[in-house]
């Protein structure tokens, strides 16, 4: 092979590597994106996932304060309402000024948290 077919071959060459390497390039700026992508969505798919746990959390709340809103109801209208379903005392107003659905005195209130942690 004379010199001339070398240098065309390897210019052909050359331009060959060249695309090769610019295809690499290409390909590997998309993975890398690809991958923020990918990093990015977890993140929001994470953050989304948090995001439904705490309104649930907030939507259990707020069915659980409708069930003792409604039960307080019912205690007015059958009689009930302000007397201490532990002892059977009166509760005191201040306490139902703070939680109107209380549904015992600050006392009895105070032995079942008691409880609860033993």
């Amino acid at each position: 092979m004379d010199n001339k077919k070398k240098e065309y071959y390897i210019k052909k060459i050359l331009e060959e590597r060249n695309r090769v390497l610019g295809g690499l390039d290409m390909l590997t700026q998309n993975l890398e994106g690809a991958a923020e992508a990918k990093v990015a969505e977890f993140e929001e798919a994470a953050r989304n996932e948090r995001e439904r746990e705490y309104l649930s959390s907030l939507i259990s709340q707020d069915i659980e304060e409708m069930t003792e809103i409604n039960e307080a109801l019912k205690r007015i209208l059958d009689g009930t309402y302000g007397i201490c379903v532990d002892c059977g005392k009166e509760i005191p107003q201040a306490r139902l000024e703070a939680k109107p659905t209380a549904l015992r005195c600050v006392e009895c209130q105070h032995k079942l948290e008691m409880q609860k942690k033993i």
